[in-house]
């Protein structure tokens, strides 16, 4: 069974502990994750062991975040990504594209930052698949993709 953790980083202290922009970022961040719940149960009915990382909750830091990802020794590892964070996102991603003990995941991310920018206005070299726009459908068609061509 192929394993799969969807990543969604800590990053409203990121804005510094007096901040104003804290404060939006602490109301957004109440929220849980909802959109790697609903990827990770689409890949659960694909047969994914799929694990939700989330950063707020788990007080995680992307060092935190990385090593529990190594930890995990997942096939994929799927991050959604907004402006605000998209550069905590490319540091973990980044982290777990140096070598790990042989293993790397396949990277992939989605989310409004990659949604909205175009693919040469960022960075987006660390990711081996992006997703843009909403990607229920699109993100069901790759996780059977993937394990049509890990059976041949």
């Amino acid at each position: 069974m192929k394993k799969l953790v969807l990543v969604y980083p800590n990053w409203i202290s990121d804005y510094g502990r007096f901040n104003p922009a804290k404060y939006f970022a602490k109301s957004y961040a109440l929220y849980p994750p909802l959109n790697l719940a609903l990827l990770g149960t689409i890949a659960k009915q694909n047969n994914y062991l799929v694990h939700i990382i989330d950063g707020e909750v788990e007080g995680l830091d992307g060092t935190g975040i990385t090593q529990k990802i190594i930890d995990i020794d997942p096939n994929y590892v799927g991050f959604t990504a907004t402006t605000p964070f998209y550069h905590l996102t490319k540091e973990i991603a980044t982290n777990l594209s140096a070598p790990n003990g042989g293993h790397n995941p396949i990277l992939i991310l989605g989310g409004a930052h990659v949604s909205n920018c175009e693919m040469d206005q960022d960075d987006f070299s660390m990711f081996d698949y992006c997703f843009k726009g909403e990607s229920e459908q699109s993100w069901e068609n790759f996780l059977s993709m993937e394990i049509t061509k890990n059976l041949k």
